[in-house]
């Protein structure tokens, strides 16, 4: 069992990093479960890529194979990093 208990929280789900508190203590959002879910780091670990749904908070890049995205390109360029800020309804991400 977790350090601080699963709470609504089980094993596999994939959440997103919020902060890292100055003991080290990681705030780690699962959507529709805790927002605010109180970890220790030893305890976790990265997902793997391609693991569920996009999320607020998760860092994005346009796929290298990608030469025109379907809403255009925008101010972001090839190889740009991003943040989630929304996932819209359509799943549109911005």
């Amino acid at each position: 069992s977790p350090k601080y208990g699963w709470g609504s929280v089980s094993a596999g789900d994939v959440g997103t990093v919020k902060s890292v508190e100055s003991d080290s203590r990681m705030r780690v959002d699962f959507p529709g479960k805790n927002s605010n879910w109180l970890a220790d780091p030893s305890e976790m670990e990265l997902a793997p890529a391609g693991s569920g749904a996009f999320s607020v908070g998760a860092r994005v890049r346009v796929k290298p194979s990608v030469s025109s995205p379907k809403y255009g390109w925008g101010s972001v360029s090839a190889g740009d990093v991003g943040t989630v800020k929304s996932v819209e309804s359509d799943s549109r991400m911005r």
